[in-house]
């Protein structure tokens, strides 16, 4: 199963995703304005590339929209995170919320990969 192969990076997304949601909202933008003003093919020269970004987010994408939703992003990581210490399931929302720049409600993949180039 692909999600329980991905499972040991959830808590490295989930770190970046709280270290986002802690930066002003004016570097937020910052970030992702980077992002848009990269091409795809330069961002992976950027991002961690211990953390598969590509293939955690179609995991993740459940009807593939190419957006995650997010009771994707909650239920995907719900399933990734075991043991104690996890996240609840409040946490994990504000954390899908806080990536929602554009507030449409869903993590597109240029919100995605805002984590990626914080890495």
């Amino acid at each position: 199963d692909r999600l329980a192969r991905l499972a040991p990076h959830a808590t490295g997304v989930l770190t970046l995703a709280g270290k986002f949601a802690r930066l002003d909202l004016l570097q937020q933008l910052l970030l992702t304005l980077c992002v848009q003003m990269t091409p795809d093919v330069e961002l992976p020269s950027f991002a961690a590339l211990s953390l598969p970004w590509y293939e955690l987010f179609c995991v993740l994408d459940k009807n593939e929209d190419g957006r995650l939703d997010f009771s994707e992003f909650v239920g995907g990581m719900r399933s990734m995170l075991v043991g104690p210490g996890a996240y609840t399931d409040d946490q994990l929302l504000s954390l899908a919320r806080s990536l929602d720049m554009d507030r449409s409600g869903a993590i597109e993949w240029v919100e995605w990969m805002v984590l990626a180039l914080l890495s």
